[in-house]
C-alpha cells in the first residue's frame, strides 16, 4: 500500500487531468487521519494555482464543496463554446476557474477528496453515469 511505501521512500501523489496539469500534490509521508478514520494525505496546491470550493448543496457543509481551479496549469478552454460555458466560470476580477465536478474537504491548509458534485465516474477512460447503472441493475430479475 501507499502507506507502507511512504515509510521507505518519499512518495508524492499528483492530481492531474487534461484540463489541469500538475495543480495538486499530496505527500504520503505527511498524511493525517480523516473524519472517516482512513489515513490519506492532504492535497496541496502547487505554486501559482488557486483553489476555491464552490457551493455544493448536497454536502451542506461550509468546508466541503466542488473544486474550482485557476492558474497557469489550467487549460484555456475547449473548442466547443457550450462546453466552455458549462465548465468554466469567470469571476468578478476576470479570473478563469475550471469546475472539476470533484468535491474536496478542507483540512487546515490542505484538502481531501470528498466525492463528486455529479453522479459521473470515469471507468477505463469513459464517463459513466452511476444513476443509469443503478437503473439498469434495478431492472434485472
Amino acid at each position: 500500500t501507499a502507506l507502507s511505501w511512504a515509510r521507505r521512500v518519499h512518495l508524492i501523489d499528483l492530481l492531474i487531468a487534461s484540463e489541469y496539469w500538475l495543480c495538486l500534490y499530496a505527500d504520503w509521508t505527511k498524511f493525517e487521519q480523516c473524519r472517516n478514520g482512513l489515513a490519506r494525505p492532504n492535497f496541496q496546491a502547487v505554486s501559482d494555482v488557486q483553489i476555491r470550493l464552490g457551493e455544493n448543496e448536497a454536502q451542506g457543509m461550509a468546508n466541503i464543496g466542488e473544486m474550482l481551479l485557476s492558474g497557469p496549469f489550467v487549460c484555456p478552454g475547449y473548442t466547443n463554446q457550450q462546453l466552455n460555458d458549462e465548465c468554466f466560470i469567470i469571476d468578478g476580477q476576470g479570473s478563469r476557474w475550471y469546475r472539476t465536478r470533484d468535491c474536496l474537504e478542507r483540512h487546515g491548509s490542505g484538502y481531501t477528496f470528498a466525492g463528486r458534485a455529479d453522479d459521473m465516474v470515469k471507468v477505463a477512460g469513459e464517463w459513466v453515469d452511476t444513476r443509469r447503472v443503478v437503473e439498469s441493475l434495478c431492472e434485472l430479475p
